[in-house]
């Protein structure tokens, strides 16, 4: 059940006049997590970070969004930087 906050919901351009944002897949939220090396994990609904990666607060407030909204799994751990291996 979506419960994100108005502001997150509106960081991450949520339409509350449908009371509908882009579907997570398709919000601006996933794809600053891709744009920052997650990997999506289709599997578990949740992303991998590069090893050794260090969490901006647009990243929390990214993760936080397609939990609380979406209900996603969020962050799952990490995965190798230098490698083209999917996520778990």
């Amino acid at each position: 059940m979506p419960t994100a906050s108005y502001a997150i919901r509106e960081e991450w351009g949520h339409n509350d006049e449908d009371d509908f944002g882009p579907m997570g897949a398709e919000s601006k939220a996933d794809k600053h997590l891709r744009m920052a090396g997650f990997r999506f994990s289709p599997r578990e609904w949740g992303y991998t970070a590069p090893q050794g990666y260090v969490f901006s607060a647009k990243d929390r407030s990214a993760l936080e969004y397609l939990v609380t909204e979406w209900d996603y799994s969020g962050f799952l751990g990490f995965h190798e930087a230098n490698t083209d291996s999917p996520a778990p």
